[in-house]
């Protein structure tokens, strides 16, 4: 059993129960019932010889606990003693207690207990450095039970992309079909499945392998309907039932191991509309990203004939500004163009931009770290890339490449410069623009945004501060949720 660890908890208690002889409380040999649970079965008399077998379920778990409490004291095994007894003995106030087996591959299964008898003192458990306890336990309900739901959600057309990962994504039906979907138990016994249903819609059907239910009712945009498996009932979102939404001769569905079929249907509904939450999800750092205002956070440098200009707008055929250098002469190669962001230590961030030349040259990004005083910390370089003529080219320095911020860092400097051997001299008439600056929380470049991108914002003024990215979220979708625990007659 080193393969796995075994609790007694209830009502925030926990109490591990070892496999190892050094363990204060060791599962002994004796342990029994954990296997397969009893079995009832129903044999029907016949007028002719034997009977006929009629079916088999399965009954409450009896099981024996077997444990051994060690102490050098008899103070230290009473410690042991009071803490079984408080976890084990019935209290109506309480949950049943659990007994759950973490299991090395990450799978947590647990299983009510409710404790019959075992627990009983006499002299040599007293005297010995060890106490022995055969503990009787009975599982009403007899499955070891994931302690982690799947679930699975099903919403109109149109919005599937926008799943969260780990959730099997489903199709609504429209009112006149019904969509078949195939969803996995992966325990061995049947589990028992809970539906969160959310409007708008009307006419909602939902069965498993030709079992199931319908609702009646006609729900608006966000009144929700709580189906619960269990308890074979169904409520609101404030608790209050709800059957008579029932159509006729409702049966609540089991998934029995393997794959089985869903089938869901719900007239009207609605894929809904995604909108920005107040949520951030990434920030850009870069002041002004699109060059619209003073440029005051960028700026240029070449060794050459080339002026230093800024444009509010024209760049690349869009309403973007641009940082620029042009020549009036021919010119030796070395050009940049750069802009500074603020940064913590311990900060990971990519930043871009996109350039555009007149001539076709090598460019290559680098990154300069400052402390508060302006001094310089440390820097690092991308690989070289090829510009070509004319082209709008986004160059960027994952952040994957320098890793965090270092300590000590207040501010970096994003370059991208022709300061390379091999590089064509500039000749009279080139230039080099610059714009969309980004720098963004992460370790991958990605899409452009600032302020104005759909689902974003600035956080002051409008192409002169840094903005956010939005989390999105889904307003007004018909939805279709089910939940259900695996699980397992037996763990070995």
């Amino acid at each position: 059993m080193a393969d796995r660890r075994m609790f007694l908890s209830r009502g925030g208690t926990s109490i591990e129960l070892g496999f190892a002889s050094d363990s204060p409380i060791m599962v002994g040999p004796k342990t029994t019932g954990l296997g397969i649970a009893q079995k009832v079965s129903r044999v029907m008399s016949s007028a002719g010889d034997g009977g006929r077998y009629d079916g088999t379920r399965t009954g409450s778990r009896f099981s024996d606990l077997h444990l051994l409490l060690f102490g050098k004291t008899r103070a230290a095994k009473g410690e042991l003693y009071d803490a079984l007894c408080s976890v084990l003995v019935p209290n109506s106030r309480l949950p049943l207690p659990t007994l759950t087996v973490e299991m090395d591959s990450g799978e947590i299964w647990e299983l009510e207990v409710l404790y019959k008898s075992g627990l009983e003192l006499d002299g040599t458990q007293v005297r010995e450095p060890k106490a022995d306890f055969l503990i009787s336990l009975e599982s009403p309900q007899p499955f070891w039970e994931s302690r982690d739901a799947v679930g699975f959600t099903v919403r109109a057309e149109g919005t599937s992309v926008e799943m969260l990962e780990d959730l099997a994504v489903l199709i609504v039906g429209s009112s006149s079909a019904v969509e078949d979907v195939h969803v996995v138990n992966p325990g061995s016994a049947d589990a028992i499945v809970d539906f969160k249903i959310v409007g708008p819609g009307t006419g909602v059907a939902i069965d498993v392998d030709g079992v199931g239910f319908s609702l009646t009712g006609t729900y608006g945009e966000g009144v929700v309907r709580l189906v619960d498996g269990h308890k074979k009932r169904v409520t609101d979102s404030s608790g209050t039932p709800r059957y008579t939404e029932f159509g006729p001769a409702p049966r609540f569905p089991k998934l029995p191991p393997g794959t089985s079929v869903i089938n869901v249907q719900m007239g009207n509904a609605d894929p809904g509309e995604w909108v920005p939450s107040s949520r951030p999800l990434y920030t850009n750092r870069v002041i002004e990203p699109r060059l619209k205002t003073t440029a005051d956070t960028w700026g240029a440098w070449s060794a050459g004939h080339a002026t230093d200009s800024h444009a509010t707008t024209g760049f690349a055929e869009g309403a973007a500004g641009y940082k620029e250098l042009a020549w009036a002469a021919d010119s030796t190669p070395e050009a940049a163009i750069y802009f500074d962001f603020p940064v913590l230590p311990g900060e990971t961030f990519t930043p871009q931009m996109t350039l555009r030349s007149t001539r076709a040259q090598p460019v290559q990004a680098g990154l300069w770290f400052y402390d508060a005083e302006g001094k310089p910390i440390v820097m690092a370089f991308g690989e070289v890339e090829e510009l070509p003529a004319n082209t709008s080219v986004p160059v960027a320095l994952s952040g994957t490449s320098f890793g965090e911020a270092p300590e000590a860092a207040a501010t970096a400097r994003f370059v991208v410069s022709t300061f390379i051997a091999g590089s064509d001299g500039w000749g009279a008439g080139d230039t080099l623009r610059a714009s969309f600056g980004s720098a963004i929380d992460g370790g991958s470049s990605m899409e452009f945004f600032d302020g104005s991108t759909p689902g974003c914002g600035w956080l002051g003024a409008a192409d002169s501060s840094q903005s956010v990215r939005f989390e999105l979220e889904l307003i007004g979708a018909s939805e279709i949720s089910g939940y259900f625990k695996p699980r397992r007659e037996w763990l070995y």
